[in-house]
C-alpha cells in the first residue's frame, strides 16, 4: 500500500485488522522427532490448529499422531505418471514411427530374444501337457526335437499339431480295434463251425461203432446156431443114409429071388 493510502485510511478511522500467525514450532520439531523424518515432512491439520498448539509435550504429540492430526508425508520424488501415460500411448502404437527410431530393427528387438521367448513358450506348452498326461513321454521328445529344428512359428500351430496327431492316433487306435474285433469275430465262426464239424464226424463215427457192434453181435448170434443146425443135417443125412441101404438092400433080396 502508498502512503497517501495508508493516511486517507487514518482519516476515514478504518482500523485494518492485524493477523496474528500461529508458531507451531515446538510442535513441529517434537512431531519430526517422534515420526523420525525432517520438518518438511510433518503436515498438520489446518482446521484443528487450536487443538495442536495445546499439545506441548510428547504423549500429545504423540496422540495427535494416532488420531491423525499430524501425518508424515511421503518423499518427495520424480513423478512416473507422464511416463506410464507415454507407456501406454506406446503400448496402442504411439511415437513408434520412422521419425522417432533409433537402431536397425534386429539393435531395437534382437532375433536371438525373438527366438528364446518362443523356444522357452513352446517347451512351457509341452512340458505342461506332459504332465496333465495328454501327450506320453515319446511323443514329448519327439515335439521337442521339431521345436529345435524350428517347424513350429508360434503357440497356435504346436497345439494345431498335437491335437491332429492326437486324433490320428484314436482312430488309429479304433480302426486297430475294428480289425481285431473282425478277426476275433472270423475266428470264432471258424471255431464254432469246426466244432459243428467236429460234432458231427463225433456223432457219425458212434453210429458207425454202434453198427459194427450189432453186427458183430449178429454174427456171433449166427454162429451160435450155426453147430445146432450142422448136427440136425448130419443126423438127417445119416437117416437117410440108413433109409437108402435099406431100400438097396431090399432091391438087391427082390433082384435074388
Amino acid at each position: 500500500m502508498n502512503e497517501n493510502s495508508k493516511v486517507f485510511q487514518q482519516k476515514k478511522g478504518c482500523k485494518k485488522k492485524e493477523r496474528k500467525m500461529v508458531t507451531l514450532k515446538m510442535q513441529k520439531r517434537l512431531a519430526s522427532d517422534i515420526l523420525k523424518c525432517g520438518r518438511a515432512r510433518v503436515w498438520m491439520d489446518p482446521n484443528e490448529i487450536a487443538e495442536i498448539k495445546m499439545a506441548n509435550s510428547r504423549s500429545g504429540i504423540r496422540k495427535l499422531v494416532k488420531d491423525g492430526y499430524i501425518i508424515k508425508k511421503p518423499v518427495r520424488l520424480t513423478s512416473s505418471w507422464r511416463w506410464k501415460k507415454r507407456q501406454i500411448a506406446k503400448a496402442k502404437g504411439r511415437h513408434r514411427g520412422h521419425g522417432h527410431r533409433q537402431g536397425s530393427a534386429n539393435a531395437r528387438m534382437p532375433t536371438r530374444i525373438l527366438w528364446m521367448r518362443r523356444i522357452r513358450c513352446l517347451r512351457k506348452l509341452i512340458r505342461r501337457y506332459r504332465e496333465i498326461k495328454k501327450i506320453n513321454k515319446h511323443m514329448y521328445r519327439r515335439l521337442y526335437l521339431k521345436i529345435k529344428g524350428n517347424v513350429f512359428k508360434s503357440r497356435k500351430a504346436l497345439m494345431e499339431f498335437i491335437f491332429k496327431s492326437i486324433a490320428q492316433r484314436k482312430k488309429a487306435r479304433e480302426l486297430a480295434e475294428e480289425v481285431r474285433a473282425k478277426k476275433q469275430a472270423i475266428q470264432a465262426k471258424d471255431a464254432e463251425r469246426k466244432a459243428k464239424k467236429k460234432k458231427k464226424i463225433s456223432k457219425e463215427m458212434e453210429a458207425r461203432k454202434k453198427l459194427t457192434k450189432e453186427a458183430a453181435r449178429n454174427e456171433a448170434k449166427s454162429t451160435d446156431k450155426k453147430p445146432t443146425t450142422k448136427k440136425a443135417t448130419t443126423t438127417t443125412t445119416k437117416a437117410t443114409k440108413k433109409g437108402d441101404d435099406k431100400k438097396s438092400a431090399k432091391k438087391d433080396e427082390k433082384k435074388k429071388n
